[in-house]
């Protein structure tokens, strides 16, 4: 494994380190051996972290308490750990809201906008030219996989999340030919790492993650020759996602092999529900009385849209009198939802 302080330096700044994808970049670097600088607004939280980090690993720890949405808590943050050796800073503080953006006040979009983009620019441009003058270093920037496209009711949340990944992208580039690496991860890790001959993925706390996420975990390797193996680390006995991923099927040449995204995507629906026929909750179970998305044939979903399409292009407003019954049951759909 690579020598992270000897390649960066003897300290990790790390924000958002209190709980969750911070706190678990805190572990992990002060398990390599690298001192971390814990930054959240949590004093007690990152007090206790701080004394454990140091009983197991031997690391010496700092703690910085502060809310990093303050006018220029940057540069308090700069000023602070002025006097340790900063070579890795992984800015991974953020908020997240869901559902309509209209629904929320504008002060709150815009501490969304601030905290998840705008501190990891001036992480990255005060740590930056800092470690590109010194020709050495690394900045980690937490993206997330909504990134990759639009997404309605986190309108905001996952535009910001595509600016840090464009951010990064781009300042990997900019800043390798001064010895500063720069990746930004999300579930995957999305620049910085491109090994297509791995062969082992190991997921720890595998129970957490979605079908769909440890799908596209277990898609980062065998893309090369060799065989590869996808473990997942577990205290869940009884977990119905981890069976699906170790589940197999036979191909058409009669071989085990494991469940493809398209067998997953089926697994998943039966697993977590279909969740609300309209609105935004995505998962538990579903409102349709009689029919379970799960088990509908794809094949039937598509020739009832088919059909719906072929009655609203001769009756958009359902007026006639053959369609008086589907009418009324659309109203009553409508006024479920206070939509009418």
């Amino acid at each position: 494994m690579k020598d992270l302080r000897a390649a960066y330096g003897q300290y990790a700044v790390v924000t958002g380190a209190s709980s969750g994808i911070g706190e678990e970049f805190a572990r992990q670097l002060a398990a390599a051996g690298v001192n971390v600088v814990l930054v959240a607004r949590r004093k007690g939280r990152l007090d206790a972290l701080a004394a454990e980090l140091s009983r197991i690993h031997g690391t010496t720890n700092e703690v910085v308490a502060l809310d990093l949405l303050a006018d220029g808590a940057v540069d308090e943050l700069w000023r602070r750990v002025g006097d340790v050796d900063v070579g890795l800073v992984v800015a991974n503080a953020g908020i997240s809201l869901a559902g309509p953006l209209v629904a929320h006040s504008l002060a709150d979009e815009l501490d969304v906008f601030a905290l998840d983009g705008a501190v990891p620019l001036q992480l990255a441009h005060r740590f930056g030219r800092d470690f590109a003058q010194r020709r050495r270093g690394a900045i980690v920037l937490v993206s997330s996989s909504i990134a990759a496209s639009p997404v309605p009711y986190s309108a905001n949340y996952a535009a910001v999340k595509a600016y840090v990944l464009s951010l990064g992208q781009a300042l990997n580039y900019e800043l390798k030919k001064d010895g500063v690496d720069v990746l930004v991860a999300t579930t995957v890790v999305e620049v910085g790492i491109d090994i297509p001959n791995a062969t082992v993925m190991v997921v720890l706390g595998a129970e957490r993650f979605g079908l769909a996420q440890l799908h596209q975990l277990r898609g980062r390797i065998g893309r090369g020759s060799e065989r590869s193996y996808c473990v997942l680390v577990s205290d869940a006995s009884d977990s119905e996602r981890l069976a699906a991923m170790t589940a197999k099927k036979r191909d058409e040449n009669g071989r085990e092999v494991p469940l493809d995204g398209f067998d997953l995507a089926k697994r998943d629906l039966a697993i977590r529900g279909a969740g609300e026929f309209l609105g935004v909750r995505q998962s538990g179970v579903p409102e349709l009385r009689i029919v379970d998305l799960a088990d509908v044939d794809p094949e039937l979903i598509s020739e009832t849209a088919e059909e719906a399409d072929r009655i609203l292009a001769g009756d958009a407003a359902l007026s006639r009198s053959e369609h008086a019954e589907l009418s009324r049951a659309v109203d009553q759909l409508w006024r479920r939802y206070a939509l009418a």
